[in-house]
């Protein structure tokens, strides 16, 4: 072979040539992504409920094919809402049809009476004329073969929230300067 001479051969790997997938991998025992399910929600939502609601179109479900392996649930959020005002968003979990609640949810903390939040209730603070982006990620073992659900709940003040578009905006006070976005919710099953 000589000095700058370009050959076409393929590359080999343990002994094979051609395309190379992410499920034909060897040699690698945790941390492959097995699967990714995501979910886009650009229309808009709207409560000024003071208890947890569902974010309508805000929820994902997957299948895992190993009970040792975990979820990574993330979502990103464009809120918005009254001025001065505040929101308190959490993710919840259902196993196999069961009941979104205690034993089947993501768990923080100690407080019973609040059971059912997970490391991603977190705390939204607006003002009625501006969006934020509110990205949250935590890893989750359902220990299960069976489907999964994950939903995004929202408790606010009385202002209310509003996910998509501004408050001012939702007020009926549209104009091309108002901020509006999309948001989405992704689920990957990691091998353990």
């Amino acid at each position: 072979m000589k000095h700058g001479q370009l050959f076409n051969m393929p590359i080999v790997l343990n002994g094979t040539s051609g395309d190379i997938s992410g499920s034909s991998l060897t040699g690698i025992d945790t941390g492959k992504i097995l699967q990714v399910v995501h979910v886009d929600k650009s229309d808009y939502f709207s409560t000024t409920s003071t208890s947890h609601t569902d974010i309508t179109g805000m929820t994902a479900s997957i299948t895992p094919t190993s009970a040792s392996n975990y979820i990574l649930v993330e979502f990103r959020l464009v809120c918005s809402g009254g001025d001065n005002n505040y929101s308190t968003l959490r993710i919840q979990r259902q196993i196999a049809g069961g009941s979104y609640g205690n034993p089947s949810v993501i768990t923080s903390g100690s407080n019973s009476s609040d059971a059912g939040h997970s490391g991603a209730d977190t705390e939204v603070s607006y003002g009625q004329y501006k969006t934020y982006n509110r990205v949250c990620r935590i890893k989750d073992q359902p220990n299960t073969t069976s489907q999964v659900n994950y939903k995004i709940q929202v408790r606010s003040q009385s202002s209310g929230f509003v996910l998509n578009r501004t408050g001012h905006s939702s007020a009926g006070n549209t104009s091309s300067s108002q901020g509006e976005g999309t948001s989405s919710i992704t689920l990957m099953e990691v091998a353990a």
